[in-house]
């Protein structure tokens, strides 16, 4: 494909999920993998050579969307330095495990002190350590490449994440320790994660309340009124009570400056899914772990509150795509809730992949 093709065809792609998102047309269908699930966490360069390296990091993450670039549905080619949830703590000197074919972890945490020097000692312009220059440098070589994939930015986790991050298990201690410093900690992580977030976007010239993002996959979404990706997984081991007072306000304030957002978390908290779908703020939502909860509530929830559901569903033990379609699209039309699928089952016949997409529009349309 040259260049002027890739163009039009991404303004085309553009245009189906505008259309998709004011609520006319049909609904999406990428055949993908949800992130690290059944397969390798690499191509070609494992896991400390990537981190080592950022010529290899790029390589490696081009490989993956030179793999699906030829599948005919409704996604976009899309990259990111993918250096995981750790990017953000790395900054603050944090030491990392790497392993071959996992992605880091921290070594340890902050204890109460630290941080407290970390947050009298910051400033907006201190964050680019750790690897934070090596996802920097990583989107240069995406520009000097000539690679057509569209950039997004990697992860940034969320508030209540970042604090978990940061202080370890401590955190869920500090609200009944320290109720104060609790507040400070957690304003502290909404100001890093809000600074962080924009200084990618505006990297990568991405407008504030637009995106295209891929959640970790090489097939992406171009979200025209949604500009930033929030994970709260923390948040599930709180209760209700806490979550409001303590994440929600937070929650909103990290939105803001992106329009409205798109909400990931894993875990089951069926009351945590309404809660964020009755949010404005939150127009798409994704669920790490779908198998874990009833799919009738959760469509329910999605068609009273108008959020958007982008989600992966594995197909069940002898299932036809047909069937599998069959089986969503009723689902989505009984309760009259969008979705965004993610289809893991890709054939590897481009006329039958043309095909189940085509069936699916028809279903969705």
């Amino acid at each position: 494909m040259t260049r002027a093709e890739s163009t039009s065809e991404l303004a085309r792609k553009k245009r189906f999920f505008e259309a998709f998102f004011a609520g006319e047309g049909p609904f999406p269908l990428i055949f993908a993998r949800p992130h690290l699930a059944g397969e390798g966490n690499y191509r070609k360069h494992n896991l400390i050579e990537q981190h080592a390296d950022v010529e290899k990091l790029f390589e490696d993450n081009q490989l993956g969307v030179a793999r699906t670039r030829s599948r005919t549905d409704d996604g976009i080619p899309t990259i990111r330095a993918d250096l995981g949830v750790t990017l953000i703590p790395s900054a603050f000197g944090l030491p990392l495990f790497i392993g071959e074919n996992s992605h880091p972890s921290l070594r340890e945490h902050l204890d109460r002190d630290r941080l407290r020097t970390v947050m009298e000692s910051w400033s907006a312009d201190r964050v680019v350590a750790g690897e934070i220059p090596l996802a920097f440098r990583f989107y240069e070589l995406l520009r000097e490449s000539g690679e057509d994939a569209v950039p997004y930015v990697p992860d940034t986790q969320g508030v209540f994440d970042l604090a978990h991050l940061l202080l370890g298990n401590d955190v869920f201690l500090l609200p009944f320790d320290d109720p104060e410093f609790t507040e400070r900690v957690l304003d502290f992580c909404l100001d890093v994660f809000v600074h962080v977030t924009r200084r990618f976007k505006r990297l990568l010239g991405e407008a504030d309340s637009s995106m295209v993002h891929g959640h970790g996959m090489t097939r992406g979404v171009w979200f025209p009124h949604c500009g930033a990706r929030i994970s709260e997984d923390s948040t599930t081991l709180l209760s209700m009570e806490m979550v409001e007072s303590l994440c929600v306000p937070r929650i909103r304030t990290a939105i803001e400056p992106f329009g409205r957002g798109f909400m990931h978390y894993c875990g089951h908290r069926p009351d945590i899914f309404e809660l964020y779908c009755r949010m404005p703020e939150i127009a798409v939502i994704n669920l790490g772990n779908p198998e874990l909860y009833d799919l009738d509530d959760v469509f329910g929830i999605c068609g009273r509150t108008g959020t958007v559901l982008f989600q992966h569903f594995v197909m069940a033990h002898g299932e036809s795509h047909n069937d599998y379609l069959e089986r969503l699209g009723s689902l989505a039309r009984r309760h009259g809730a969008r979705l965004i699928l993610i289809a893991p089952d890709c054939p590897d016949d481009p006329d039958e992949q043309r095909r189940i997409v085509g069936r699916w529009h028809q279903l969705t349309g």
